[in-house]
């Protein structure tokens, strides 16, 4: 499937993640016939995006001419749609100042961005777009403009949105819907449609929310970084996703949440049973709080990730997360104090260990004291640190099949052990030494490798051996 890029710059012609290129700039009324031939001679095309510049515009006769070819896209299926009429996604990326627009445009997704100068105005919006994004500098209201058509309203780039909605003012089918940072208006009953299945607040919002404002049929529920702080209370039955900032300092009591993050450090988590719930982020936690994650109040629980323990590492020196629920598969943790251990039904770890920091009366104490003979695939980011002091290298004789490792530095000596003793059964293994690009490999036995690469601008991939690891991730 392919995909094509239509741009007015050509500085665009080097945008990655495209197929095919066409840069139109230059091009008359005369030529446009030609581009649509040309466009419509590709036979499996997944997307078209098209992208304008401030100073080189489209323009209002462009799309005139194009608009047939836009029509037979759209009635064009291909192979990865699971609904044959869903067509050819055409995309436009108005970079350059809003215009009118043709109202029958057969596009089904846009970007719009606006400067303060700029009023807007329905006739910038085709009334065949399922999903717009409106961004920049607007602050004007959009009840009762919108296209019926409309299936996702993404105001997060609108910096400082903020007016009222009025009841049935928003496409009576809108489904996601995201606002900017500065939005802070009550939602009254029915603002929302009922079809809304997805809502994001930004930053700056903090009205009350309730079953009775909320769309029956929501799903997912982001509420910001930082200033909500009303207690929500009869939320949906349907709701399983639900982001809380970081001063929600209530009871999180909706036991049909599968998905549930919170920035608050004490999340009120007390007698709850959350029987449901497969995923729970933290930004910061507590020892206390951990001892509430037990396998009898989260019997389903499979992720966990925390960017820090919210302790003193003077009077707390090990925390211990042996207890957590027996159902644990994935755990991310920016560890400040060391861990004892982990539930033996960790399949992936990821330690990003730029926080932790040895303390003075142990100065040799680990991270981690083993790793759980279940896990599969192990992540740990330890710039500024030494192995030795996250992973008991000396004494642990579990490694799993996948490894990887970024760190500032390591020696030769450390780079042999690791190659031939500790990871000598480890199937993929990725090396990353500061100021060094990342070394790929791929056992093949154990003195040699495949070396092979993700970024296509970069050569050597191929056969190698040990010496010749060490001499790319040591040499000056």
């Amino acid at each position: 499937m392919k995909r094509v890029y239509i741009f007015t710059n050509e500085q665009f012609k080097d945008r990655k993640g495209y197929d095919v290129y066409l840069n139109v700039d230059g091009m008359d009324k005369n030529s446009y016939s030609t581009l649509c031939e040309q466009v419509l001679s590709i036979a499996s095309i997944e997307s078209i995006v098209f992208e304008d510049y401030p100073l080189k515009q489209f323009g209002h006769s462009f799309w005139l001419d194009i608009n047939d070819m836009l029509l037979a896209l759209s009635q064009r299926s291909h192979p990865n749609n699971n609904n044959n009429n869903l067509g050819v996604r055409v995309s436009y990326n108005k970079v350059s100042d809003p215009e009118r627009l043709p109202s029958t445009l057969h596009l089904s997704r846009m970007s719009i961005h606006y400067v303060e100068s700029n009023t807007f105005s329905s006739d910038h919006i085709p009334s065949t777009l399922t999903h717009l994004s409106i961004n920049g500098l607007i602050n004007k209201p959009l009840d009762f403009i919108l296209p019926q058509s409309l299936r996702t309203l993404d105001l997060s780039g609108a910096y400082n949105w903020n007016q009222p909605m009025a009841p049935g003012g928003l496409p009576a089918r809108l489904e996601i819907i995201r606002f900017g940072h500065s939005f802070d208006q009550p939602i009254q009953k029915g603002a929302l449609p009922s079809t809304i299945k997805d809502v994001s607040f930004g930053d700056m919002f903090d009205q009350p929310l309730s079953g009775d404002n909320l769309p029956p049929a929501l799903t997912k529920l982001g509420l910001g970084e930082c200033s909500f702080r009303h207690r929500l209370t009869g939320l949906p039955v349907s709701l399983v996703d639900l982001s809380l900032g970081a001063n929600y300092n209530h009871v999180i009591d909706h036991p049909m949440l599968v998905h549930l993050a919170t920035k608050f450090s004490k999340p009120s988590l007390d007698n709850l049973v959350m029987t449901y719930l497969k995923v729970l982020r933290f930004m910061v936690v507590t020892v206390d709080t951990l001892s509430k994650i037990t396998s009898a109040a989260y019997p389903c629980l499979e992720t966990l990730t925390t960017t820090s323990f919210n302790e003193n590492s003077s009077l707390v020196d090990v925390i211990d997360l042996s207890n957590l629920p027996s159902t644990l598969l994935n755990v991310y943790i920016m560890p400040n104090i060391a861990i004892k251990s982990l539930p033996d039904s960790v399949e992936s770890i990821v330690i990003n260990a730029l926080r932790y920091r040895k303390s003075k009366s142990s100065p040799s104490r680990l991270c981690l004291d083993r790793i759980p003979s279940s896990t599969k695939y192990l992540d740990l980011n330890i710039h500024g640190q030494k192995l030795h002091d996250i992973v008991p290298v000396s004494s642990t004789t579990w490694w799993p099949r996948r490894v990887s490792i970024r760190t500032e530095a390591m020696d030769r000596q450390e780079i042999i052990d690791l190659l031939e003793h500790q990871l000598l059964n480890t199937t993929i293994i990725q090396l990353s030494i500061y100021h060094r690009p990342q070394i790929n490999l791929l056992r093949i036995s154990p003195t040699l490798f495949f070396r092979y690469t993700t970024n296509s601008r970069v050569s050597g991939s191929g056969f190698t051996d040990v010496a010749t690891v060490i001499g790319l991730l040591t040499s000056t």
